[in-house]
């Protein structure tokens, strides 16, 4: 219930392997923006790893959390999802993908979400805007990536 859904794609300018293994590793926003560490062996998106990130806003940095529930890599590419754990602003599910289709490799970041801390419902606008705008820098970032 009341979980807004985005969509955004866009078109890589890499090789489909340097995007699938820029994916998996979650080298997907721009450094100014984010740092994330991947919680794995071998530091690799893998089923049930946690992702910490901390986002940079401004004058302010946010450490939150989430759990990978979903990863598979085919010939045509890769994708993951992941749910936002206990603290993170945001309540839902990201889908990251890369795909080849046809002559073209295609990025795509689907979210599911909704507020999931007091001060992002109390700011709703302006914590949308800022998640719209992050990934919106993230799909640019990492569709111009060599």
């Amino acid at each position: 219930g009341n979980y807004q859904h985005d969509l955004y794609r866009g078109r890589v300018r890499s090789s489909l392997d340097s995007a699938v293994e820029r994916l998996l590793r979650y080298q997907i926003f721009p450094a100014r923006r984010m740092r994330a560490q991947v919680c794995s062996a071998d530091g690799v998106i893998a089923l049930g790893a946690t992702i910490v990130q901390r986002v940079r806003l401004a004058p302010v940095t946010l450490e939150t959390a989430v759990r990978v529930i979903e990863c598979e890599r085919t010939p045509r590419g890769a994708h993951f999802a992941y749910v936002t754990l206990a603290g993170h602003p945001e309540c839902g599910i990201a889908r990251f993908a890369v795909e080849r289709e046809g002559e073209a490799i295609v990025f795509s970041v689907e979210a599911w979400s909704r507020p999931g801390h007091p001060l992002a419902r109390f700011a709703r606008p302006l914590a949308r805007h800022l998640q719209r705008t992050i990934t919106r820098e993230a799909v640019e970032a990492f569709c111009s990536a060599p």
